[in-house]
């Protein structure tokens, strides 16, 4: 039994010698919400997770690194127009490329997280009350790090901490999902509007998009 912990514990040492040891290069393309690349970008931050862990920012001529150990960083990056992306994110194979997405942020500064509504979904009057209560909306972002779920009270779910950008709106129902679309929200107080009779059918007014 000695025998057999002593060598456990040997290959988990080489192991973990090994992970540490490991150095590879990262290349971080950062997009915005919608799918965009971002131009004149650098990396600022690439820092290990952790209490003492190194940032190896300065390693990056722009948005390649190299000498970069395999683990877990958070990532930060700054572009001339004033926008950035991030994330966390593993390294851990040769020549790593990093997708790094628009930092979530506020919507607009009359619409806080918690405060107004920034995209209602709204049920066509004509089947509202038969949908209340029965159905849900899961909206889950393409290019953001963002999932919720709504439920309809009285005929409209509402969702408030979310930013412009590309999401995919499923509408689900107790046996399975009834409708699925890619939808882009613009700006506040966006809404889309269906009637469950018409089938997958959504209209947007002017703060939203339906993609086809």
């Amino acid at each position: 039994m000695r025998r057999l912990i002593h060598v456990i514990l040997t290959v988990v040492c080489v192991v973990l010698t090994t992970w540490g040891a490991t150095a590879t290069s990262v290349t971080v393309l950062p997009f915005d919400s919608f799918g965009a690349p971002l131009s004149n970008c650098r990396v600022t931050r690439f820092r290990q997770v952790g209490i003492k862990g190194v940032d190896y920012g300065g390693v990056f001529a722009g948005l390649r690194g190299t000498g970069i150990p395999y683990g877990e960083y958070t990532v930060s990056v700054s572009c001339a127009d004033g926008r950035g992306a991030g994330g966390t994110v593993l390294i851990s194979r040769p020549d790593a490329l990093v997708i790094a997405a628009k930092f979530q942020e506020a919507f607009h500064a009359d619409y806080p997280p918690g405060g107004a509504p920034v995209l209602r979904v709204k049920v066509s009057k004509s089947t509202a009350d038969a949908s209340a209560g029965t159905a849900w909306v899961k909206l889950i972002g393409v290019y953001l790090n963002y999932v919720d779920v709504g439920q309809f009270d009285s005929g409209e779910a509402s969702f408030v901490n979310i930013q412009e950008g590309r999401y995919i709106f499923v509408l689900l129902r107790a046996s399975a999902a009834a409708c699925t679309k890619q939808v882009d929200v613009l700006k506040p107080d966006a809404i889309l509007t269906f009637d469950p009779a018409k089938g997958c059918s959504l209209v947007a007014n002017s703060g939203a998009k339906v993609i086809d």
